[in-house]
């Protein structure tokens, strides 16, 4: 910002940080195989980028393969998430407003104490809207080795209906273990939060957490 403000100087910002574009750009260039895919407005560039983005692309549940940070100790490796309805059966789309049931399938290569798991859901500019670790709400946990399965709830989903980015994370006596930052996304669709037979969508789609709450007009 400071360069780009004197002297008439152009700066060209090259980034997959959606977050640094949005605030730092006026236009935007999208490039797909050494080709100009999209010359326009930011946010229209940032679409065109997030649709074209590989973690947008076919639906998955299988994470065993895709990259770690190199600082992960690797004691701990995540295979799937699978996203469950009330009843149990997965289900790739929740519903705001319904539960959502967030099961990990993981392997534990040797007995680790003091174990945190965590997800995290991000928007699909990366913005962070939620942490979900087990620390907040359990004791420290030991995980044996072999294959584990671990579940996440949330009894009434806060998500306005849209898009978003899953996270996973575990950390084994204050080291990661594991970490995938964008894991899988998936798609909250509209429905009758509030339970007053108006359903969300309009301006707040992917962009709000929804909370109960009551107006009183005096």
């Amino acid at each position: 910002q400071d360069v780009s403000r004197g002297g008439g100087r152009t700066v060209l910002f090259v980034s997959h940080n959606m977050r640094s574009v949005r605030s730092l750009c006026k236009s935007a260039v999208v490039l797909e195989n050494g080709h100009i895919a999209y010359n326009g407005n930011v946010d229209g560039g940032i679409d065109h980028y997030i649709k074209a983005s590989s973690i947008f692309g076919e639906a998955r549940t299988f994470i065993g393969d895709l990259p770690r940070s190199e600082k992960c100790t690797k004691k701990v490796h995540f295979s799937e998430i699978k996203f469950l309805d009330a009843a149990g059966t997965c289900e790739d789309e929740p519903h705001c407003g319904k539960p959502m049931k967030v099961r990990l399938l993981f392997d534990v290569i040797e007995d680790c104490r003091s174990c945190v798991l965590a997800i995290g859901i991000n928007d699909v500019y990366g913005n962070r809207i939620f942490s979900i670790p087990t620390s907040l709400t359990m004791e420290s946990i030991f995980l044996s080795k072999g294959s584990h399965h671990a579940e996440m709830t949330i009894p009434k989903l806060s998500l306005s209906p849209g898009s978003y980015i899953i996270g996973v994370y575990c950390s084994v006596d204050k080291s990661v273990a594991d970490y995938i930052e964008y894991a899988v996304h998936f798609t909250v669709h509209d429905d009758d939060y509030y339970g007053t037979g108006r359903m969300i969508g309009g301006n707040l789609t992917g962009k709000v957490v929804l909370c109960d709450h009551k107006w009183e007009i005096f």
